[in-house]
This record gives C-alpha cells, structure tokens and sequence, in this order.
C-alpha cells in the first residue's frame, strides 16, 4: 500500500478481518519489536531461506488448524484432538499430564513422558479441556488428577508434582484457594 508501511497495513487488515494470520517479510529487523504489537504469526528478515518460510507457513497452518479445533470445544469422548501440520491426532485426557506455554508453541506432556509441539492459543486450549485441567499460571494448564503434592517455593508461587512423572508445573501462590478446590473436587469423584 503506497505510504504506508507493513505493520500500518496489517493494523488496517485486522480491523477488517481480525481472523487473518500475518507473517512479516522485511529487510529491517528494527521493525520486529513494534510489529508484535499485532501479534503476527512470524517475523522473517531478509535474507532468508525457503525453510524459514516454509517453517513460518507452517505455524501459520497450525494456527488456523487449532482455531477450527478450538472451535469444537470440549470432545465428549475423553480424546484430546489436535494438528501438527496436515496430520491430526487424538490422545486421551487422562493420558495427559499437563501443557506448558513455551513462546508460541504449547508442550503437551503425556504419562508416558513424550512431549508433543504444537500451536494453540493457551485460552482456546483450556476452553477445550475438562474440569479436571487447570490453569495453574500463565505457563502451565494441569491434569489434577496426575497430582502427586504441591510444595511452597517463595512468597508467590509452589512447585507442582505429579505421580510418576519427573518434570514439575508452577502454581502461583494467588490461584492456591481456586486449586484446592478444584483438586479436591476432582480427587472426590
């Protein structure tokens, strides 16, 4: 668009289609911080290679993937469904141990100890659980059934440990009353 600049032109798209997912392709990596203002899917500098764009294409495509899923809300056959890429897989809710947010990707740890990568905004992603997962920080959504102990760590947060697992989650300290609650509930039944 003449006079205008990318991150200009992508505000006026949102305001039309909020929906659409923006890759930025430019030469100046000093537009990097203003354009996540508009939270765009990637951010590529030139040079770069077909599979940076191919990997940012990608994200895009499991982006769009995961709000169609998201869509679906919560499965009421105790499966998890999810995209990576073109491929859709299905895991069983009890199988899951819990999700950490890591930058854009979301790690889904599963009782046997893999670690499944993908793309899902962390608030469509807990809309599509249970009750019996929480979101127990920024970072972390829990499976409360998998709940070993919870230990204090400082004034603000506790450490969350699960039975027969290795990797730990982060409660903050202002969702404890919330937690209990909801652990105990789901413990109960």
């Amino acid at each position: 668009m003449p006079g205008k600049n990318g991150i200009e032109s992508a505000r006026e798209i949102l305001e039309i289609d909020n929906s659409v997912h923006v890759i930025f392709v430019t030469g100046y990596s000093d537009y990097s911080l203003e354009s996540f203002q508009i939270h765009p899917v990637d951010f590529i500098v030139k040079p770069f290679t077909d599979e940076k764009l191919l990997d940012s294409l990608y994200i895009a495509i499991d982006h769009i993937n995961s709000h169609k899923i998201s869509e679906a809300k919560v499965s009421d056959n105790g499966l998890f469904v999810y995209k990576v890429r073109k491929q859709m897989y299905m895991v069983n809710f009890d199988d899951i141990v819990m999700f950490e947010k890591k930058s854009r990707v979301v790690n889904m740890y599963t009782r046997d100890e893999e670690i499944v990568k993908f793309y899902e905004e962390f608030d469509n992603l807990i809309s599509r659980l249970p009750q019996n997962f929480f979101m127990s920080n920024k970072n972390y959504i829990v499976n409360l059934k998998h709940i070993h102990k919870v230990i204090p760590l400082n004034k603000t947060s506790m450490e969350i440990r699960f039975v027969d697992f290795q990797d730990s989650a982060t409660l903050s300290k202002s969702l404890e009353k919330d937690f209990l609650y909801r652990f105990y509930r789901t413990k109960k039944f």
